[in-house]
């Protein structure tokens, strides 16, 4: 089967015997003579002794799609080969059609002749003088228009063909991201003669600036490997310490690896934007930071068993040194060493030596210590060496705590109890005033708790039980400037700051629990409820027993009864009360005993706050005098009496029964009212005349009663059962709704008999 070509639709040639009789309009038969190599005018009537052949050419305007040679080339530069696939788009235009013929006659069909036009007129634009200083291999997308440009034009002048060609690599499709994974392999670093064993991931990216080189290497990508792994053993022999090896893996080390990788890759075409680097070695390092703290005991010239606290941080900065110098356990190390130089400097050293002037031996600790971790790789990052002395803590804050005492006051029978609480630094050891204090076992603390006591005791002496418990906290007082608390406060922070040179000094007063103010404070915790029985002493025949209930609060003690309070004594906080309740008790018996029925019965509110009132003020002044105390009435309510209790039981009791016997009239009159009813409908169904008498009685009587059942009447019969009932004025209660609610019950049961009637 002969091979077809796209070139077909365009030209082709046909055979003598199957000649078209008439070519279509825009096709041609092109007669060409073989042995003069021409076309001719037209077809000769003698055609004896000629190599004829013939040829339809279409002159269309739409362009046929063709697929050209591929064309090699080769670089100049890498002696590596590009093979470049060509397509066209190709027509001829009218009047070119035996030029076209006389340019691909020489093969059996035309397309595979323009095949080989196209590989020589390639081939001589890259042999030609003006390209011989080129690698078109590598310049390939810059000359690519250039050469379609000379197709074109060769095409047209050579062929009369109007050509459009399209270059493109042959195996640009193909190229893709490599992901590359290599085995441990040994490389070998800058300060290290020892091989480690590395493992790099990666992927293998085409470099979009540099993608002509991936094309030329792409048949080479199995030594890619190789390449990488070379570029890897380079950069860490020449660039890299052990130590950055193993801590800088995923910093310095990762940056430089993809630098020296990417700069190799560049031959062929790749590049990579991410690494990953693995080794055994990573597992088995040591830790790059040490932190670990060490007490030292010293010996000093006045003093043994000095502690000297040490706070260490050590970098490892040079893991190939640190290997070489075989330190099994580095915090042993170090604390031998720190043992050795604290106790050979402070040996000669006192006491006050190492409060005043210890910075310039923690500094040659450290200058030592420095010395001895930089040769093996280390250095300090921090060494705080303090010795463990009490003065040298009080900068930061002295532990003084709570200081809860009992102090006397300006009575001797009463004492109280006082929590003064001190906060205070020191921050000038040189100061002379605490030349006695910097010694081991300094009495610092018992001092100045001392002296805290000693002043506070000497301003309670001239303080009044009642003033202490009354204005404490503050004081409205004429003549007391300040509260208790102010002027404890004020002098103890004085006398402090002179005496002992300490600063930020704070004082703080607070009065603590004492069996008087635990009394107070239950009293404090109402309101307390109260139950008194008042009889009518001013008229026993006309009015009963009351019991009121009062609540009321204890407000506190009053302004001038501290001393009275304090002179009761109860056996506990039940018995004060009860006896609180008795008092008051009494003193509401003796008012309201006394006060007239309507106010000792009350039954309007404005009487109640009447009432309230005169308990109020009363009860107040009797406390007052008793028990020193402010109390306050909250509310006053009365019980029934049983008196009320009755008269309540009886209106209940004539109610019912007054509704019962209204509520049989009304059930009675409604029925004769259904009677009547039918009876009256009877009388006219049997056709009596209106003014029968019989007829005439019958509605004159009905009228009369659904006169009865009416609203208007059924509230007259309300206010006429009210007035008989004991207590009340007449006005309707809540019972009689009932009976209204029944009316419309008693109208529905009339007009169902009248309908019921009717029917029959």
């Amino acid at each position: 089967m002969s091979q077809v070509y796209p070139l077909d639709s365009l030209i082709r040639r046909l055979d003598p015997a199957s000649l078209p009789d008439r070519p279509e309009p825009d096709e041609r038969l092109v007669v060409f003579d073989a042995k003069r190599e021409q076309a001719l005018p037209k077809r000769p009537i003698l055609a004896f002794g000629r190599d004829l052949r013939y040829y339809l050419v279409s002159t269309r305007a739409r362009k046929v799609e063709g697929t050209g040679p591929v064309c090699k080339l080769k670089s100049r530069t890498t002696g590596l080969s590009l093979e470049i696939a060509m397509t066209y788009e190709a027509r001829c235009a009218p009047g070119n059609e035996g030029r076209l013929v006389e340019a691909l006659w020489r093969k059996a069909h035309p397309g595979a002749a323009l095949d080989d036009l196209l590989t020589r007129w390639v081939d001589e634009f890259v042999l030609a003088p003006d390209h011989a200083t080129r690698d078109l291999c590598l310049d390939f997308p810059a000359f690519k228009t250039e050469l379609c440009s000379v197709l074109t034009r060769r095409a047209a002048q050579e062929a009369g063909l109007v050509l459009e060609p399209t270059l493109r690599p042959l195996i640009e499709d193909k190229l893709e991201t490599i992901r590359l994974q290599t085995a441990f392999f040994p490389i070998r670093v800058r300060d290290s003669d020892e091989a480690v064993e590395v493992k790099i991931t990666t992927d293998l990216d085409i470099d979009a600036d540099n993608q002509i080189k991936a094309l030329l290497t792409y048949r080479q990508l199995h030594q890619i490997e190789s390449a990488v792994k070379e570029a890897v053993r380079r950069s860490l022999a020449d660039e890299v310490t052990l130590h950055q090896l193993c801590y800088e893996t995923k910093t310095r080390v990762r940056d430089l690896l993809i630098a020296a990788i990417n700069l190799r890759l560049r031959d062929e075409g790749r590049r990579i934007t991410f690494l990953q680097l693995e080794s055994p070695l990573l597992a088995k390092r040591p830790p790059e930071l040490w932190e670990f703290g060490h007490t030292v005991t010293c010996n000093i010239l006045d003093h043994q068993g000095i502690q000297v606290e040490h706070r260490v941080q050590i970098l490892l900065q040079d893991l190939g040194r640190f290997q070489v110098a075989r330190i099994g356990d580095l915090e042993g190390w170090t604390r031998a060493r720190l043992k050795r130089f604290t106790q050979e400097l402070l040996f000669d050293k006192n006491y006050v030596d190492l409060l005043l002037d210890f910075d310039p031996d923690a500094e040659e600790i450290k200058r030592r210590m420095q010395g001895e971790l930089a040769a093996i790789g280390c250095t300090i990052k921090q060494l705080i060496v303090i010795p463990n002395l009490d003065p040298l803590s009080w900068r930061h804050g002295l532990p003084l705590g709570d200081n809860e005492k009992s102090y006397m006051t300006h009575d001797a029978r009463l004492e109280v109890r006082l929590n003064v609480v001190v906060k205070a630094k020191v921050t000038n050891l040189r100061d002379k005033r605490l030349t006695p204090y910097l010694r081991p076992q300094s009495r610092l603390l018992e001092d100045i708790q001392e002296v805290v006591y000693r002043e506070t005791q000497h301003i309670m002496h001239g303080i009044d039980p009642e003033r202490f418990y009354m204005r404490f906290q503050y004081t409205d007082k004429p003549g007391e400037k300040k509260p208790v608390r102010e002027e404890i406060e004020g002098h103890v922070k004085a006398v402090l700051a002179e005496r002992f040179a300490v600063d930020e000094v704070s004082v703080i007063a607070k009065p603590l629990e004492t069996d008087l103010t635990k009394r107070l404070s239950r009293l404090l915790e109402g309101p307390h409820t109260l139950e008194v029985e008042c009889f009518p002493l001013n008229d026993p025949s006309r009015g009963e027993e009351v019991i009121y209930r009062i609540d009321f609060d204890v407000e506190g003690v009053e302004q001038n009864g501290w001393h009275t309070f304090r002179s009761k004594s109860f056996p506990s906080f039940e018995d004060e009360l009860a006896h609180l309740r008795k008092v008051m008790a009494e003193d509401i018996r003796s008012k309201v005993e006394l006060a007239p029925r309507e106010y000792r019965q009350f039954t309007d509110i404005g009487v109640q706050r009447t009432i309230e009132q005169v308990i109020h003020d009363s009860t107040r002044r009797k406390v007052i005098n008793v028990f020193g105390l402010c109390v306050s009435v909250v509310t006053v309510t009365r019980c029934a009496t049983i008196g009320e209790q009755h008269t309540h039981e009886a209106m209940a009791h004539a109610r019912e029964q007054a509704l019962t016997t209204g509520r049989h009239l009304l059930e009675s009159k409604v029925q004769e009212l259904v009677t009547l009813t039918t009876k009256k409908l009877d009388l006219i169904k049997a056709g009596v005349e209106a003014d029968d008498p019989e007829l005439k009685s019958v509605q004159d009587r009905i009228r009369d009663l659904e006169t009865d059942v009416a609203p208007e009447h059924l509230d007259r019969g309300r206010r006429e059962i009210a007035a008989l009932l004991p207590g009340t004025s007449g006005s309707s209660g809540t019972d009689w709704a009932q009976l209204a609610l029944m009316e419309p019950l008693h109208r529905k049961q009339i007009s169902a008999a009248a309908d019921k009637k009717d029917v029959q």
